[in-house]
């Protein structure tokens, strides 16, 4: 018998757990500390390209969150819609420019 399939000398059997616990709030710590460091940028008037830099690491978190939260919907009838729902959010953002980004923190990149 496999040494994972006993524990404290008791059989478990065919009902071993994984030792992996998905924690996807790491990654909306992440977003929270990009989105605080894009928004130090902005105030600092930092450089452009280093702002621009900052708003694309802010989407692909957003991305990455979504993603995770979309991978802890249950696999039922309702668990579909939820991840259809997050789909749609997904792809919404990615199709998003860095233009709208930047506005959604009151920056206009000028042409």
């Amino acid at each position: 018998m496999p040494l994972a399939a006993r524990l404290n000398g008791r059989t478990l059997g065919s009902q071993v757990m994984s030792q992996y616990f998905p924690r996807h709030t790491k990654k909306r710590e992440r977003l929270h500390r990009l989105v605080e460091n894009l928004r130090r940028a902005i105030a600092k008037s930092a450089a452009m390209d280093r702002i621009v830099k900052l708003a694309e690491e802010v989407r692909q978190a957003e991305i990455r969150v979504l993603r995770a939260e979309r991978a802890c919907a249950p696999r039922s009838e309702q668990g579909a819609d939820a991840r259809a729902s997050f789909d749609a959010k997904i792809s919404s953002l990615e199709g998003t420019s860095i233009e709208q980004v930047l506005e959604r923190y009151g920056v206009r990149l000028e042409a």
